[in-house]
């Protein structure tokens, strides 16, 4: 097992008066919890969490919701990547 630590952001904000005082009021934001971590190899165990959710015996390692989040980011991750690259290329070609 581990400690997990979350930071709940609206739990933050609303301390932004007592934490521009004293810093150490952000921890009342931290909520702390015990992480259980199952033995096992880990790509075996999510598809493992995977075939028993698609069987209705359980839930699945993410909600349908963080999966599409998730997808979210991972394709703004790439549309900035694919940005970044296209502006080297730009300069790249200006400089030669």
């Amino acid at each position: 097992s581990a400690e997990l630590l979350r930071v709940d952001p609206a739990r933050l904000r609303s301390l932004a008066a007592a934490v521009a005082a004293d810093p150490l009021a952000a921890a009342q934001a931290i909520q702390r919890s015990r992480l259980t971590v199952e033995a096992g190899e880990p790509l075996a165990l999510e598809l493992r969490a995977f075939l028993q959710s698609v069987r209705g015996a359980g839930e699945g390692a993410a909600s349908a919701r963080g999966g599409r989040a998730a997808l979210e980011v991972a394709a703004a991750v790439r549309r900035a990547m694919k940005e970044r690259a296209a502006g080297w290329a730009a300069r790249a070609n200006v400089a030669s």
